[in-house]
């Protein structure tokens, strides 16, 4: 499986990361980097010009009951309420496989590593192989996990709520290694970031810290940190990862995404907002070089460079991005708007309405992936005709 940025989007919080949401005008009022404000172009134009649709399908035991869903590389995965768990290709009309030995309810959505799928319960962590859906490992946790882990090819890396360390645990046996105490309590969920050689766990407390450790193996001895530092303000957001998992991107209650290096902690950048930032940056490429990291703030989206974190434009009402589309970006909101956008200026180059309730985010992959309310999962992508 394809290294990919992982996107999870949660049931618990339908009122953000999977239902439309937004807020502002719908007219699409876009600003460029100098802050010119002009209105959008014409719209009657479609959104998803040159779509074809690779398949649909009802997902396993949906209809209400699909508690999580996360996206890494070219695999869907979903855990249902009842306690099951399927991986879909994006490409495929069945199930690549399904998993029903789950013994006690998810606390949080999968996470998706390199050769592994890692669901917690309340007293273990189950390892399920990526591929072929076997159980891997299905080891007893003694602490309570404060979030989901994050993953490397043979290891799990959990956060513990009680004592503020990070625990590794074995993938393959389930068994517990190294550990780390941390400063603080942990804010959210670790990622490993960094070449795939040379993996590097990164975690944030809730005062503003940032610990890299080498994400060595559980059976090692505890890593001696790789760098640490602080940001202004506490950190209230998932981190996440630009595509080559390079940069860390993490904002906090100042008001500001920083850009982190993740082999050294040095700042590449920083976005100063004027209002609040709401969710965690997406960074994605459109097929003409644009290299944009998203960020949404109070009713705006803001579309930055990659490169520098200078603004590029930003949309009023739009939440989210979906996915690039032939050489444009699919953006969500308000509402259940779909538009089209030019990765260069934003401006809105077609629009309508997503077909489905819930549309999920492919930073990657240039798919789009929508399900109505009974969990019919469509799967479309461009084709230049």
């Amino acid at each position: 499986m394809r290294d990919g940025l992982t996107t999870a989007l949660s049931c618990v919080a339908l009122s953000s990361a999977l239902l439309f949401g937004g807020c502002g005008s719908q007219g699409g009022v876009t600003s460029n980097n100098n802050g010119m404000t002009g209105t959008s172009a014409d719209t009657d134009r479609p959104a998803t010009p040159n779509a074809e649709l690779l398949w649909s399908a009802s997902v396993p035991n949906g209809g209400g009951s699909l508690a999580s869903a996360q996206l890494d590389g070219d695999v869907l995965v979903f855990q249902s309420s009842d306690r099951e768990v399927s991986a879909w290709t994006k490409d495929g009309l069945q199930p690549r496989w399904t998993f029903r030995q789950i013994d006690g309810d998810a606390l949080y959505a999968p996470s998706v590593g390199p050769s592994a799928v890692g669901v917690v319960t309340r007293d273990r962590l189950w390892a399920i192989d990526v591929v072929t859906g076997a159980r891997l490992s299905s080891g007893e946790i003694t602490f309570t996990p404060a979030a989901a882990p994050a993953l490397s090819a043979s290891t799990c890396y959990f956060p513990a709520l009680s004592d503020n360390r990070v625990y590794a645990v074995d993938l393959a046996s389930g068994d517990t290694g190294w550990r780390r105490r941390l400063g603080a309590a942990i804010a959210a969920s670790p990622v490993v970031a960094g070449p795939v050689g040379k993996p590097i766990l990164v975690v944030a407390t809730e005062d503003g810290g940032l610990v890299a450790f080498p994400a060595v193996s559980y059976d090692s001895q505890a890593p001696d940190a790789l760098w640490q530092r602080f940001v202004p303000g506490d950190i209230t957001s998932e981190l996440s990862m630009s595509i080559d998992r390079d940069l860390v991107f993490v904002s906090s209650t100042d008001k500001v995404l920083y850009a982190l290096d993740a082999a050294t902690g040095e700042q590449r950048w920083a976005f100063y907002s004027k209002k609040p930032l709401q969710g965690t940056a997406v960074h994605m490429r459109a097929k003409n070089g644009d290299s944009l990291v998203f960020q949404h703030a109070d009713g705006m989206l803001h579309a930055l460079d990659a490169a520098t974190g200078k603004e590029r434009w930003r949309i009023e009402g739009a939440t989210r991005p979906v996915c690039e589309w032939g050489g444009a970006f699919l953006l969500l909101g308000p509402g259940n708007t779909l538009r089209r956008v030019s990765a260069e200026t934003g401006e809105t180059i077609g629009a309508g309405t997503a077909n489905g309730a819930f549309v999920l985010t492919d930073p990657v992959g240039g798919h789009l992936m929508q399900a109505d309310g009974n969990w019919q999962l469509e799967v479309s992508r461009y084709r230049p005709w």
